[in-house]
């Protein structure tokens, strides 16, 4: 058998699904090659995203099963800013469940193919959060109509900004990457000094 390249086997280009399904080892090879202390902090950092994701997910029903109890409330000023309200606390949960989720399938991914490491340690554990902030983020530039994705009633609809949230959670990065560019060509890029 030919032996995997440096950190794991054989990818497609940019896909997780392998060209080879056993992770670089051999038939029968089931010991793991992570030294005590790497497979301790495996387990911390799957722990914290389990633990996390599982908090987000009982938040985003939280705020489901608030939503239909405030919509059946007569009083309409106060129920109407509590539907926003929720409607953005949505957005948070949702978003750093979907940062969670992407973290979850890296962790499981990396582990396999022989690819973590300390260094990833605190992109691992900051994604979930900044994913939250970034869902968060854009459901208020979506709601306030300065992001015209969807109509101005976006944020009443909480399973849309709930699913919005949760893409924008799982695709963080590629969604910071287009931030960027929007506001480089808001404001212009900065030129290197020479």
């Amino acid at each position: 058998m030919n032996e995997p390249p440096p950190g794991g086997s054989e990818h497609k280009s940019a896909d997780w699904a392998p060209f080879d399904y056993t992770d670089g080892k051999h038939k029968g090879q089931w010991k793991t090659e992570y030294p005590p202390e790497a497979r301790k902090w495996i387990r911390l950092e799957t722990f914290y995203l389990i633990l996390l994701a599982g908090f987000c997910l009982y938040g985003v029903f939280w705020v489901i099963q608030k939503s239909d109890s405030s919509a059946s409330d007569s009083t309409q000023g106060v129920g109407q800013l509590s539907q926003t309200c929720l409607g953005f606390l949505g957005a948070l949960f949702a978003g750093t469940l979907g940062g969670c989720s992407f973290g979850i399938k890296c962790m499981y991914h990396f582990v396999a193919k022989r690819m973590w490491h300390e260094d990833r340690r605190l992109w691992r554990l900051l994604t979930p959060p900044l994913s939250g902030i970034l869902s968060l983020f854009m459901a208020f530039l979506v709601a306030s109509g300065l992001l015209e994705i969807f109509d101005s009633t976006f944020i009443e609809h909480l399973t849309r900004v709930i699913a919005f949230s949760f893409l924008t959670g799982y695709f963080s990065d590629k969604a910071l990457a287009k931030m960027a560019d929007v506001a480089d060509t808001l404001f212009g890029r900065i030129k290197p000094d020479k």
